[in-house]
């Protein structure tokens, strides 16, 4: 059963030549995330100015301040970012593995220079009726 629908992510972000920057969903949503049996997520990018892939991450933390990737920090999912297109893709965390008290997620691009928007939907579901 659906729990929760939310746009948990709207910013253009940026990736410098060398430096790949790690961000992350606003702290405000943190707990919410963490209550869910699964949550499944889409990320929908546009206004690229470069070529490049956005990749999403699940971390998690009981404290909230020390975070660690989820699944050994392996990729939830890419999208790819192109000039002048709109692109979008989902995916979810298939582990199984319950998670600690406050979960986010954080977006990296793998090259740069690239500025692009970026929107993440979270819908969260629990087991049962």
């Amino acid at each position: 059963m659906r729990r929760f629908h939310a746009k948990v992510f709207d910013d253009f972000i940026t990736a410098a030549q060398q430096a790949v920057e790690i961000i992350a969903t606003s702290s405000q949503y943190d707990s919410i995330l963490a209550k869910f049996d699964t949550i499944m997520i889409q990320a929908v990018v546009d206004s690229g100015d470069g070529n490049s892939t956005l990749r999403v991450f699940q971390q998690h933390s009981s404290d909230g301040k020390t975070w660690d990737y989820k699944n050994d920090g392996l990729l939830l999912f890419g999208v790819p970012i192109t000039v002048g297109a709109i692109t979008a893709d989902m995916g979810m965390d298939l582990s199984g593995v319950p998670s600690l008290a406050f979960v986010r997620l954080t977006l990296q691009m793998d090259s740069g220079p690239t500025k692009a928007r970026v929107r993440l939907y979270v819908t969260a579901r629990d087991g049962g009726g």
